[in-house]
């Protein structure tokens, strides 16, 4: 009879255990978390320069708990993809008509190339109703910007890249391929402009210049739907790191935005290294099943920090 009793008091506080254990992880698959409650109205696009589409179903598990509304894009066909042709994310102003006409019911837009990582832990505080984006802009062309210049058709550029993460970085290779492009294909799209466009512009950047900062991720509310919908085809041919900063640039005022802390070029990754202060790193490449495991570990010790 005791060893009975006993070994029922052994069964009951390992099934206690077990069921404390899987209320732990039904947390995160649940999506039972402050994080998930507050971008519930946030749509997740994430893009693909080139079709690692293999690494959908590692995305969608990382990030699932974290974001209720999650999509696609690349260049080539898939059926869990959408299709629009960014020349392999050159180009990439042109999936933001495509995701604001095919998906018009969100409050706010958060775009994410495949292989930059979003720390979600630091956008709890951040404005939903403003532009997020990577840099702390300023009119001079010395501080946190790179500014292009257009007067006389000259290539004049300044960058300071104050907030990357332990790292100089090199942009010289925009002097040559799409780089030339900028200044033809700005001028043109310059000519789309309203007039209150240029007023917004020129206030933020100065006159004849255009901004040209990292894009792998950033953030635009639904309000400026409009505006992007009606620009963004005038930028179908800029370099997207030109293109999406200066649009921006004429769509609202830098004192406006929520200013993001960036990690670019930051090479092989582990779990002390990882800038987890910053809001988002580049590049994690998860071909590397060593990059998933770190990156899934970080994921769910802040998932579970939270709550």
């Amino acid at each position: 009879m005791k060893k009975k009793l006993f070994n029922l008091i052994i069964f009951t506080v390992i099934f206690f255990n077990f069921k404390q254990n899987c209320s732990q992880t039904q947390t995160l698959t649940s999506k039972n978390n402050i994080y998930y409650e507050k971008f519930k109205d946030l749509l997740l696009v994430i893009n693909f320069n080139h079709p690692h589409y293999s690494n959908i179903p590692f995305l969608k598990k990382l990030y699932s708990p974290i974001f209720k509304n999650i999509v696609f894009y690349g260049d080539k066909p898939d059926p869990n993809v959408c299709r629009v042709y960014t020349q392999n994310g050159i180009f990439m102003t042109n999936i933001l008509p495509d995701v604001l006409t095919r998906f018009p019911q969100f409050k706010g837009y958060l775009i994410l190339q495949d292989d930059c990582i979003l720390n979600f832990w630091n956008f709890l505080s951040l404005d939903q109703n403003k532009i997020w984006f990577s840099t702390r802009f300023t009119n001079n062309g010395k501080t946190g910007i790179s500014v292009v210049k257009l007067t006389n058709g000259e290539y004049v550029s300044g960058f300071d890249w104050g907030f990357c993460w332990n790292i100089g970085y090199n942009f010289a290779w925009w002097a040559e391929g799409t780089g030339l492009t900028i200044i033809k294909t700005m001028k043109k799209a310059y000519l789309n402009f309203t007039k209150e466009d240029k007023i917004i512009l020129e206030e933020n950047i100065g006159i004849g210049n255009v901004a040209a900062n990292p894009c792998d991720f950033f953030y635009f509310p639904s309000r400026f739907r409009e505006g992007i919908i009606r620009l963004s085809p005038a930028f179908n041919l800029v370099e997207h790191e030109a293109a999406i900063p200066t649009m921006f640039c004429s769509l609202d005022l830098i004192k406006n935005w929520e200013n993001l802390y960036i990690c670019q070029g930051q090479g092989p990754i582990n779990s002390k290294n990882y800038p987890k202060e910053l809001h988002w790193a580049h590049p994690v490449k998860f071909s590397n099943s060593n990059n998933r495991a770190i990156i899934s570990e970080i994921f769910n010790k802040m998932l579970l920090e939270q709550n």
